[in-house]
């Protein structure tokens, strides 16, 4: 693919560009990114994602009572972008998504989610949080 190299500013987006085969340059996602651009767009928007509140102490607290490693573990594996649709070319949101998605994986007796990002990332409209 060639050489990348992120292009980056104090406050903005990023992208990866790619020199690819026959000179032709091309514009990547990070993939490491938390917020992201809404498509057709598919830059990274820099975040400071240290300010986020955790509300889940109640979850943390009760974890430590169990032991991990006897406990069943089911992995329900999703891509985000095709899961469900708002219409046939608009994905939902992370927040949008989120409620639906973990009620019908408790429903179907899954204890995990597994988010596969392939085949495109241009198909996730990611909301303002993961």
């Amino acid at each position: 693919m060639g050489d990348i190299h992120p292009r980056r500013r104090r406050r903005g987006s990023v992208q990866i560009r790619g020199a690819q085969f026959q000179g032709k340059i091309r514009l990547k996602t990070d993939p490491f990114g938390f917020f992201f651009e809404t498509p057709p767009k598919n830059a990274s928007i820099i975040w400071n994602n240290r300010k986020f509140a955790w509300t889940d102490e109640g979850w943390l607290a009760q974890r430590r009572q169990r032991d991990p490693l006897r406990a069943p573990l089911t992995v329900y594996e999703v891509h985000l972008g095709s899961w469900r649709k708002k219409t046939k070319s608009e994905s939902l949101s992370y927040r949008e998504l989120a409620e639906p998605l973990i009620r019908y994986v408790k429903q179907m007796g899954f204890t995990h989610i597994g988010s596969c990002r392939w085949p495109s990332t241009r198909s996730i409209r990611p909301g303002a949080t993961r």
